[in-house]
């Protein structure tokens, strides 16, 4: 059984959210993958590298995957989520209105 934000984090997939986590941390992005156990969250801001990359999981459970000193993006656990929120400004600006 999925998690119940696997629903939320499907439905915002490609748009740019803010997530809460469970620790009071928060992380903006856009949303490029989903899966019942983790969402794929691509930093705003970032762009994509071709560089060297390299790929860590720090302690927290959260996976990066970095091209040199660029996060290209995050892999963040369900359980470490308590919300995730639809950035409508940052929508907006991007569809010009």
């Amino acid at each position: 059984m999925p998690h119940p934000m696997y629903h939320i984090a499907r439905r915002y997939m490609g748009m740019p959210v803010e997530i809460r986590m469970v620790d009071g941390g928060c992380v903006r992005g856009t949303i490029c993958g989903v899966t019942p156990y983790y969402v794929d969250l691509m930093p705003l801001g970032r762009g994509v590298s071709t560089s060297s990359e390299t790929k860590a999981q720090t302690a927290d459970g959260i996976a990066k995957k970095e091209t040199g000193t660029e996060i290209q993006f995050l892999r963040i656990p369900f359980r470490r989520i308590l919300f995730i929120f639809l950035l409508l400004a940052l929508l907006r600006r991007r569809r010009g209105f």
